[in-house]
């Protein structure tokens, strides 16, 4: 492991360095090799042009990377002549900002910002202008002292305050900045930081009051307090996912940090319940073996995200009980800031202090109150593996425009792989030949719809009919969750009402270990209740090869069909489709070394049940989706619809030492019953089983 060496070569540093009578411990090898890169940077930046190039392209060209370079080279030079007091620095950074000023009142809207509906003057969409902002304000006032008055008035009246004003308020022709500013969404939290920012560095009180408040002044409606209030949980959940909450927490905590040294007395880091603190609890149990849960729009990203450094160094240096926040960067970011807390964070790590961040089972509440449902997570043996077996419910709100219809979906990982899968986001970030390097059109065409995810669909559309601002109204009812292990049966339930007009979706997932099995079993019961007759699909997104099904399918060898001819079914090939009449189907497929089977009675009306095996790719000219493979099955009834399955994981396939066993499931038989004692599923094994009844919002388990 990473972090056994560095704390062994930092033993073996210590020893040398306290024969020579010097402090054994210092700043730690981070921080130097921090301090060492920044200037390293600085000396480049200040060897180059300060000329600014007018604004022209979108993400991935190359006027937009020379702006967006100018943020690093500024950053760098700041913390430089911070370290060292070199006027270098603060001259290099005093002209590059001068030349923005004599331009930027004459930037008009961007070009390239036709293609977004909050177009920036600097980039092309706002948001970036904000993010320019902020970094820019922020290595401003590390260096503002050393430049002459008369320069320093012209870069805040001509650059920084003309900035603010239209992060606020936009344009006569177009204020939709004003609605972002004020608006409850990351877009807001990055405009709020770079306008709060901006105040602090030019002593502007009323900027900050507006950035902290709303542009009101009223605290109820926009800023940066309620922000907080609203986009996190009491538990440090982030409402738009956990993506964009590794995105969100670099201007909370940049702005949190002003505040906190600025402006002591708003306590701002203990509250809502010390919410931006706890977002690192929940961030990091938001993952399997160091990347994050492809939840809502998400690009895979890790621990070791360059975007978390400055967050996680800023928490450790407000709350450093949480050692195991040096365990994450010695482990997987392997760097800290150039300041004061990536000091602290590397000088802990030297002393030996960092301890490995342990994941675990968890519900983590969404929304304000804590009331609009909950991110549920359930961990398998060995307890605090990282690559043990680990099963997600999405059961919380529809996280603003970021989010996807996937009400009580699923996603399972097992032995550092996604066995069943969520599709994530549909974009290829900074690819020009991709749409621009934005997210596609077939984000919301496909990867935002309710078939994209392992999730129940009714009818073959989409939860609230793919309509947000319905859905945003609405979230799901954690009925049950028991994340202890300890009697080997772990639990989580939700249910939701509102998807669907006149349809009740429940959700019951366990995680359990029995006897006569080597792994734990994933029970999945979905029970649909309505007094109409619908159709019900419910497909299962997986990773690896299709091995077997115990049903006649018909196989599409020369010419496939389109799923459906909407919501996202017209992106899903039809390989292949088969009738199960009789007894449970069963689906086995390879993943990585291990075999997976999935064994679903159905429990409906028609009495039958329909199987498609899908693939994405349909209704995709310029191949922007990935070819993903997916299991469905579908029914027809009214009254109650139930899905019962198991999920066995079996066997090693291990080609390089050719060892094959264990590549048969265990599972005989799933039997449904349903009445007024609830629903009873019996999984058997030989003659060995598992019966389950759900009733009233509870489960009871009887092994046999």
């Amino acid at each position: 492991m990473y972090l056994k060496k560095v704390i062994a070569s930092v033993f073996a540093l210590a020893i040398i360095v306290f024969s020579a009578g010097c402090s054994p411990v210092g700043d730690g090898i981070l921080y130097e090799e921090a301090v060492s890169q920044t200037i390293e940077i600085a000396d480049k930046a200040i060897s180059t042009s300060t000329a600014v190039p007018m604004p022209a392209d979108a993400v991935g060209g190359p006027v937009h990377q020379a702006l967006s370079g100018h943020i690093q080279y500024l950053e760098a030079c700041g913390y430089a002549y911070e370290l060292t007091g070199d006027e270098r620095y603060a001259r290099w950074c005093g002209e590059l900002l001068s030349n923005y000023a004599a331009i930027y009142g004459r930037l008009g809207y961007h070009p390239e910002g036709h293609n977004t509906g909050e177009p920036g003057r600097l980039f092309w969409q706002v948001l970036d202008d904000s993010r320019w902002a902020m970094y820019a304000s922020r290595s401003y006032m590390k260096i503002k002292n050393a430049l002459p008055e008369e320069q320093r008035r012209a870069i805040e009246d001509d650059l920084f305050r003309p900035m603010a004003d239209f992060l606020m308020y936009g344009t006569e022709d177009n204020a939709k900045n004003n609605f972002v500013f004020n608006r409850m969404h990351n877009h807001g939290t990055w405009q709020v930081a770079a306008v709060g920012t901006i105040g602090f560095a030019t002593g502007d009180d009323t900027l900050v009051g507006k950035a902290l408040l709303g542009t009101d002044l009223s605290g109820r409606n926009g800023g940066f307090l309620q922000q907080i209030d609203s986009l996190f949980s009491p538990d440090g959940y982030y409402m738009e996912g956990v993506s964009y909450q590794r995105y969100a927490l670099i201007p909370f905590l940049s702005f949190a940090s002003l505040i906190d040294r600025k402006r002591p007395e708003i306590h701002i880091f203990e509250r809502h319940s010390s919410a931006l603190l706890k977002s690192a609890d929940a961030m990091f149990n938001q993952a399997y073996d160091g990347t994050f849960f492809l939840l809502n729009d998400c690009d895979t990203k890790c621990y070791g995200s360059s975007d978390l450094v400055g967050p996680i160094c800023t928490i450790y240096n407000m709350d450093p009980s949480r050692k195991w926040l040096l365990g994450i960067v010695a482990e997987h970011a392997r760097k800290v800031t150039p300041d004061e807390a990536g000091r602290r964070v590397s000088r802990d790590i030297a002393a030996g202090l960092a301890e490995d961040f342990v994941p675990v089972s968890c519900k983590l509440r969404d929304g304000g109150s804590g009331k609009a449902g909950a991110v549920m997570v359930l961990r398998g043996t060995p307890e605090g593996a990282h690559d043990g077996p680990t099963v997600v419910m999405k059961a919380c709100s529809q996280g603003s425009y970021h989010g996807h219809f996937d009400r009580l979906s699923l996603c399972y990982y097992d032995l550092g792989k996604p066995v069943l899968t969520d599709y994530g986001s549909a974009r290829y970030t900074g690819v020009g030949q991709k749409e621009g390097g934005r997210y596609t059109k077939l984000n919301r065409g496909y990867a935002m719809t309710s078939v994209a995810h392992n999730t129940l669909v009714v009818d073959r559309a989409s939860h609230y009919g793919g309509v947000t601002p319905y859905a945003i109204l609405h979230a799901p009812r954690v009925i049950d969750f028991d994340g202890d292990a300890s009697d080997g049966i772990q639990c989580m339930a939700a249910v939701d009402s509102t998807a669907y007009d006149g349809v009740r979706m429940e959700r019951w997932v366990a995680m359990i270990d029995l006897p006569f099995l080597d792994r734990p079993l994933i029970t999945d019961v979905v029970i649909a209740s309505s007094d109409k007759p619908h159709s019900y699909d419910l497909p299962y997104h997986y990773d690896g090869q299709m091995m077997a099904l115990n049903a006649d399918y018909k196989r599409s060898t020369d010419k496939m069909t389109v799923a459906g001819k909407d919501f996202g079914y017209q992106h899903l090939w039809v390989e292949a489709e088969a009738e199960k009449q009789e007894g449970p189907a069963r689906f086995t497929w390879l993943c990585g070394e291990r075999m997976y089977t999935l064994s679903t009675a159905v429990s409906s009306s028609s009495g039958s049940c329909g199987i498609s095996l899908l693939r994405t790719g349909a209704g995709d000219p310029d191949f922007v989706l990935r070819s993903e493979p997916a299991y469905m099955l579908s029914a027809e009834g009214s009254g109650r619809v139930v899905f019962a399955s198991c999920l066995e994981s079996h066997g090693h396939y291990r080609i390089q030492d050719e060892i094959y066993s264990g590549l048969a499931p265990s599972n005989t038989g799933v039997a449904v019953e349903c009445g007024e004692a609830g629903v009873c599923v019996r999984y058997s094994f030989g003659g060995r089983g598992l019966e389950l009844t759900i009733k009233d919002g509870s489960m009871s388990e009887r092994v046999f």
